[in-house]
């Protein structure tokens, strides 16, 4: 489908597109971000359409490759699966704490603000201080007991 080859393209030019020569980045630029015909790229690049189509197809196919090589947006594409995973069950938590009643309030709080900055990308809720860590199961890396 053109739509799902023009999202893919957004998304690999988000990731890739500084990788790419001036020129590739312009022309994908008026192309699909201006919604520019290959004709009214061609006149202002003071070129043929059928250069502007072959600047095009190289961009895209570098952009293709980078992504091959180095995976950022597959990558990216996974994280975002396990943060809204992670959201659903914190939310999950969350509504379970709520029917927990009186035993439940400092739990909620934390669950409350871990779910907020996961909705945000923040990583952390102003405010809120991580849990602190039991050393207890970690290997000792500073050589002392």
């Amino acid at each position: 489908m053109l739509l799902d080859r023009m999202v893919r393209i957004a998304i690999l030019y988000d990731y890739y597109g500084p990788l790419l020569t001036e020129k590739q980045r312009r022309v994908l630029e008026m192309h699909y971000q201006d919604d520019m015909s290959l004709a009214e790229i061609a006149e202002i690049e003071q070129t043929s359409r059928q250069a502007v189509h072959d600047i095009l197809r190289r961009a895209e196919e570098t952009l293709r490759e980078f992504e091959a090589k180095l995976g950022l947006a597959r990558q990216g594409e996974r994280d975002a699966r396990r943060i809204t995973a992670a959201a659903d069950s914190l939310a999950k938590a969350m509504a379970a704490l709520e029917t927990a009643g009186e035993a439940g309030t400092a739990a909620t709080a934390h669950v409350k603000a871990a779910l907020a900055a996961l909705r945000d990308g923040a990583g952390a809720a102003p405010g809120v201080e991580a849990a602190p860590e039991d050393s207890s199961d970690r290997p000792n890396r500073g050589g002392r007991s």
